[in-house]
């Protein structure tokens, strides 16, 4: 690849130090964020005093988990509705809000609202630099973003650690895909920044247009995606085309920016997931089994539970995200930084998940089988009730262009995918070839799956 394996320290003082300098820099700046929300936030104090914590007695971060109370989407959302708009976690007179952000509401149970203040709003910027440096881009370089900027942290505080850095930002979001490759070639990006489910489709429309990245993209230090989950072997496929090396980067509007990334191996090293590295000096993160509320262990999925650190507005203590990731201790990855991590390529939400024939079924799983063939473009699922009262799963799926297989070898590739999804998720599902303009394009975050059920049970005369 183009970008060679270097390692490039934003903060050495930081990336060098021992985990236990790490973890006391972590729990002084937890206290200070007890202290700060149980004084000023309203929100916040009364959960701490019905829970009966006072914050100078909490020693420990174990005590941290077992005393302070989680905090739920729900629990955001009646605040704002109490007090509205920003419900009184804002914690500061509105006259400081420098920015507003709106989670895009991909759960399906309401937006959050979150004012920021002109320091939030720094450091969020800040955050992204340390990303930006560990790729190699350097001051002048440019960034090519496909994040929409409009009221979501990530492409707000995309931009924002742009402009801290000094890259030069070609904002496309909201340009059609062809325009974006012919910018890309009149200005040579060092970077992309989009979604996964997009940079999946831009790769195809390049190699379609006849694109050679390596002659047509000649700067390219790095590309970072974020927002779905995806198979190595697609990591490794769009490697080798883009001759550059694929990054991901973890950000949340409740976080105000990114706060876990790749370091210089990117998202696959050694044919294995690439490691995510968590600012820890800047966010407290846990993961813990949903179920029991409990730490999970090395290797172990967990439910990720956010807490910001010297954050003025709408700070979060111990936040339940819903996110799904896999979690490993800092010394998982050889760069050597000591901060912990999270699996590259496997975030995903537990709300996605879909009760079909009594079986629980994560999209993730359907990706995992799909995506793990060159062959396939993309996809659309649809889960129903038929006419007889049962519920039936349906995947539409396009192959890429151009199509290289026989009708007759297309027709045994679905074949053989059928037991293979019933053997990942426990689900029979059928399987029908279909254009690729039948299907949708997504430019933010993929919602592959429709659940016409309801709709289903409606219409039914028992």
């Amino acid at each position: 690849m183009r970008n060679r394996l270097k390692h490039r320290y934003f903060n050495p003082r930081l990336e060098q130090a021992s985990r236990e300098e790490i973890v006391a820099i972590q729990f002084k700046k937890l206290k200070y964020q007890l202290e700060y929300v149980y004084q000023k936030n309203r929100f916040f104090q009364r959960r701490l005093k019905a829970a009966g914590v006072e914050p100078g007695k909490i020693r420990s971060f174990e005590e941290f988990a077992d005393r302070v109370p989680l905090v739920s989407k729900q629990d955001l959302l009646k605040d704002q509705e109490a007090h509205p708009p920003f419900g009184e976690r804002l914690g500061v007179p509105k006259e400081k809000i420098g920015q507003l952000h709106i989670t895009s509401g991909t759960s399906g149970v309401g937006q959050e609202v979150y004012g920021v203040t002109r320091k939030d709003i720094e450091a969020g910027g800040l955050t992204w630099m340390n990303h930006w440096y560990w790729i190699g881009l350097k001051k002048g370089d440019v960034a090519l973003s496909a994040q929409p900027v409009t009221n979501l942290a990530a492409g707000l505080s995309a931009y924002q650690g742009m402009i801290k850095m000094g890259l030069v930002p070609l904002q496309t979001f909201g340009v059609d895909s062809e325009t974006k490759l012919r910018l890309m070639k009149r200005f040579p990006p060092h970077l992309l920044n989009l979604t996964t489910a997009y940079f999946f489709r831009l790769t195809i429309l390049a190699k379609q247009m006849g694109f050679e990245p390596r002659k047509d993209f000649p700067n390219l230090k790095g590309i970072v995606i974020a927002g779905e989950i995806y198979p190595i072997p697609w990591a490794v496929e769009l490697e080798e085309f883009w001759d550059t090396r694929i990054h991901e980067f973890y950000g949340s509007t409740q976080g105000g920016t990114v706060f876990a990334f790749t370091c210089e191996y990117g998202v696959v090293r050694n044919g294995a997931r690439g490691a995510m590295h968590l600012l820890d000096p800047y966010y407290y993160t846990e993961v813990i089994d949903p179920e029991t509320l409990k730490p999970v262990g090395p290797g172990e999925e967990g439910e990720a539970v956010l807490t910001t650190f010297s954050r003025e507005a709408s700070p979060l203590v111990r936040f339940r995200t819903r996110d799904k990731v896999r979690y490993f201790p800092y010394s998982h990855c050889p760069c050597g930084r000591p901060y912990d991590i999270w699996e590259a390529g496997n975030v995903s939400r537990y709300d996605d998940m879909m009760k079909i024939k009594g079986t629980n079924v994560w999209p993730a799983m359907v990706d995992g089988v799909l995506f793990s063939y060159p062959e396939v473009d993309d996809y659309a699922g649809r889960v129903w009730i038929d006419e007889q009262g049962r519920e039936r799963v349906l995947i539409r799926l396009a192959f890429k262009s151009p199509i290289t297989l026989s009708a007759d070898e297309r027709q045994k590739f679905l074949e053989k995918l059928s037991p293979e999804l019933a053997k990942q998720t426990g689900v029979s599902m059928e399987l029908r070839e279909v254009n690729r303009d039948e299907l949708p394009v997504y430019e933010f975050k993929a919602r592959r799956w429709s659940d016409e059920r309801k709709k289903g049970l409606e219409k039914k005369v028992w």
